[in-house]
């Protein structure tokens, strides 16, 4: 995590609320990661239950195409400072275990 976020002196520590959304079918993973992050900053996630760790989601089939698989609360340049750290880790997660989901569905395929 960055030590110094310039966003963070512009936005203040109110108290705020943002919103972790899924856009891209895939397999969801990384939530031990992101837990980890806030937690450090002294902030607050809420998973939805949609939120299971290592299973395959597809946003698509929700009317926005999106999916919000978790809310975080908490001063505002907490939020700013963590949230590229737990994106950037989850991205990473995720895209790691939706190409083994992948690679896996095609081995059955082959080998049924």
């Amino acid at each position: 995590m960055p030590t110094f976020d310039v966003g963070g002196l512009v936005v203040g520590t109110s108290s705020k609320v943002a919103h972790l959304y899924m856009k891209s079918p895939g397999v969801f993973a990384g939530k031990p990661f992101v837990d980890a992050v806030f937690d450090i900053l002294n902030c607050t996630v809420t998973w939805n239950d949609v939120a299971v760790e290592g299973t395959y989601i597809d946003p698509s089939s929700s009317a926005t195409k999106k999916i919000v698989l978790a809310t975080v609360e908490g001063p505002a340049n907490a939020i700013l400072k963590g949230e590229r750290t737990a994106l950037n880790t989850i991205s990473r997660c995720s895209g790691v275990a939706s190409s083994c989901y992948r690679s896996s569905q095609k081995i059955k395929t082959m080998f049924p």
